[in-house]
């Protein structure tokens, strides 16, 4: 939980003062694909997460990049249209799938680091998903059945991190 300069509390890690974010009206395709290059493992990571959960709305705009060292790494932000599990998968149409078909085209959607996340995410355990949602502020609990969380959690989670793969075109 990260609260902003005038006091909203919103779902965070750190904030990154250096990171660049791409703009059409600011930055040349080929300079974007210069840092996508670089960031690929980072970005297929966070396409999956999407894929999982799902978040139909990632697309270039909605990635930062930081200069760590040497390279370029990808930071994932806006979670606003992400659903808790269902419906579920996202459509075809959105923005999300359209970002991945864009990578997968230029040769940066990576199958090993998909399968990387994916295998993460199945190594969570209802008990830690439990506990983070917990740790959360009251009003973004409002209306969730933790319980049901846990419960699907414990049944459905590696199922659907595999089946993200295949939403994201990934061969198993």
């Amino acid at each position: 939980v990260c609260q902003t300069s005038e006091g909203e509390l919103v779902f965070g890690s750190r904030w990154a003062d250096d990171a660049w974010q791409y703009a059409p009206h600011r930055h040349t395709a080929l300079q974007f694909d210069a840092v996508v290059r670089d960031a690929a493992d980072d970005i297929t990571r966070m396409l999956v997460l999407d894929a999982f959960l799902p978040n139909d709305d990632r697309h270039a705009r909605n990635v930062l990049f930081r200069r760590v060292g040497q390279r370029w790494r990808a930071l994932a932000f806006d979670w606003s249209r992400a659903r808790w599990f269902e419906p579920w998968p996202w459509d075809q149409n959105c923005n999300s799938a359209q970002f991945a078909d864009w990578l997968r085209a230029m040769g940066r959607l990576h199958p090993v680091a998909a399968h990387d996340c994916a295998r993460a995410i199945e190594s969570i355990s209802p008990q830690m998903v439990l506990e983070s949602i917990l740790a959360s502020p009251e009003p973004w609990r409002d209306n969730l059945d933790i319980d049901a969380v846990g419960d699907w959690w414990q049944n459905h989670a590696a199922q659907r991190a595999q089946a993200a793969l295949s939403v994201l075109g990934i061969p198993p």
